[in-house]
């Protein structure tokens, strides 16, 4: 996701974040790249792997949008996490 999206917020005028195109690298044990996801139009992405604890390294391509900060996720054995990154659009 990413916002602020509206230069000036407004009670009456929502301005929910936005999904966004981010690049994520994973780091498995050793803070080692274990994979690069890309997420689609619609801000979502999934990458299989094994169970374990990752880092997830949000990428940006320049100063702004700027990255939310890395998150530490869990892998079960069976199914998928569900992980929300917020990149900060500089719009004040």
């Amino acid at each position: 996701m990413i916002g602020p999206v509206c230069p000036v917020a407004r009670a009456n005028q929502p301005c929910p974040d936005r999904p966004y195109p981010a690049t994520v690298t994973i780091l498995g044990v050793g803070d080692r790249p274990v994979a690069q996801a890309h997420s689609d139009a619609h801000g979502q992405f999934r990458v299989d792997l094994p169970a374990g604890t990752y880092t997830l390294v949000p990428l940006s391509p320049d100063k702004y949008p700027r990255p939310p900060q890395p998150q530490s996720v869990t892998v079960a054995a069976t199914g998928y996490v569900s992980v929300t990154l917020t990149y900060d659009s500089g719009i004040r």
